[in-house]
């Protein structure tokens, strides 16, 4: 079974209670906290080596977390060491926020432009974007190499509607003797 696919079931498990709890923001912040922490490659190896006892694991990651943690949130990071996959950690993460963000009705967008993207047009784009009450969420990018226009991602689709782009196809068109 690919890895993915493991790390999804512990995030379907979190989006669960999640939703029936109504803390889509806490368990944000739970991973958000855990995922800084395990970005400590020293502790990620400490908690990954077979020689270290479970128990010392356990008792360390109370120490790192203190309180900072909902009770959950460290019972997701306890299971994942008893069961030796605290490295799917990024995989659970990854696979929540995406959960978290459909059944809060949020669709995440990447926008690349030749120039950094004005307040009115920012604004503009994302009220494009916007529908059946979703809300978008913009992540931009400046990449003079398009020349003008942008490109809009979300997901695995690119919408190109760059110069540069436009450029392309005409190029090809005039190639292919159309």
């Amino acid at each position: 079974m690919p890895a993915g696919s493991t790390g999804k079931r512990y995030a379907q498990a979190a989006a669960q209670i999640a939703q029936q709890t109504g803390s889509w923001a806490r368990w944000r912040q739970d991973l958000a906290v855990i995922a800084e922490v395990l970005q400590d490659e020293a502790l990620l190896a400490v908690l990954q080596a077979p020689r270290v006892g479970l128990t010392q694991k356990l008792e360390l990651m109370e120490s790192v977390f203190g309180n900072t943690l909902t009770a959950e949130g460290m019972n997701l990071v306890q299971l994942l060491i008893r069961r030796r996959r605290i490295g799917l950690f990024a995989d659970v993460q990854r696979w929540f926020l995406e959960l978290a963000d459909a059944a809060e009705g949020i669709e995440r967008y990447t926008i690349t432009t030749a120039e950094p993207l004005t307040d009115d047009l920012r604004g503009a784009v994302r009220q494009r974007l916007q529908r059946d009450g979703r809300q978008a969420v913009l992540t931009e990018h400046v990449n003079p190499d398009i020349i003008g226009g942008l490109m809009i991602r979300h997901n695995d689709l690119i919408q190109d509607f760059s110069v540069r782009g436009q450029l392309e196809v005409l190029r090809e068109q005039l190639a292919g003797g159309s």
